[in-house]
């Protein structure tokens, strides 16, 4: 294997990912014009799809590459039905360009997924357990590769929503809140713009 960046095969094809969870955060995605962009959207979508079924498809349907996330805190008929009707959702892994996306059960580990990644890709962890670095000590994981080319999802616990810079970058997604989270790797360095219920951030990180 090669000893190039990871993730700056990302940058050479020019990947701007959108991780929008909510409605709010859906009906911006409708305003852009996303029809090179990836993206995910986060669930829990049980109310959304009931009541804004039109707009969630309309949504899904314009941006370039979508995948739906899904959450335990919907009905699984929910995503039976989303499926049906044309949805792509995450079952365990997806793989699209230059990323590669896991979707981790609950309780299951993402060191494997993390040390064991492609040359180039930059990898996307969907889990809906807490960070792992709030959880146990990690002087025990050979983590100091880790944090080149990943991102991890935490989306179930209830928690402050933010951005982490440690071992690896953790975005960290209360069920409760509205987020978008815009990740641009053509810049240099990439950037990640982040809008919780309104409030806006910025920051320049490397992937």
């Amino acid at each position: 294997m090669g000893s190039g960046h990871r993730g700056s095969g990302c940058r050479e094809q020019g990947a701007r990912i959108m991780i929008a969870k909510g409605e709010k955060a859906l009906r911006i995605v409708n305003e852009m014009d996303c029809r090179s962009d990836v993206l995910f959207i986060v669930g829990p979508l049980s109310k959304i799809f009931l009541l804004y079924e039109n707009m969630l498809k309309e949504v899904y349907d314009k941006c370039g590459y979508s995948l739906v996330i899904p959450s335990s805190y919907d009905d699984v008929a929910i995503y039976v039905n989303m499926r049906r009707l044309g949805y792509n959702i995450c079952r365990r892994s997806a793989i699209h360009g230059c990323i590669e996306i896991y979707c981790l059960e609950r309780g299951e580990k993402p060191w494997s997924h993390m040390l064991l990644r492609r040359e180039g890709m930059l990898t996307l962890l969907f889990s809906e357990d807490p960070e792992p670095e709030d959880l146990e000590s990690l002087d025990i994981y050979p983590t100091a590769r880790a944090r080149e080319g990943v991102l991890y999802i935490s989306y179930g616990v209830s928690q402050p929503s933010g951005v982490i810079v440690s071992r690896w970058i953790s975005l960290r997604i209360n069920p409760f809140d509205d987020l978008l989270a815009i990740i641009d790797t053509i810049t240099t360095p990439p950037t990640i713009n982040l809008n919780i219920s309104g409030y806006r951030l910025s920051l320049q990180t490397a992937f």
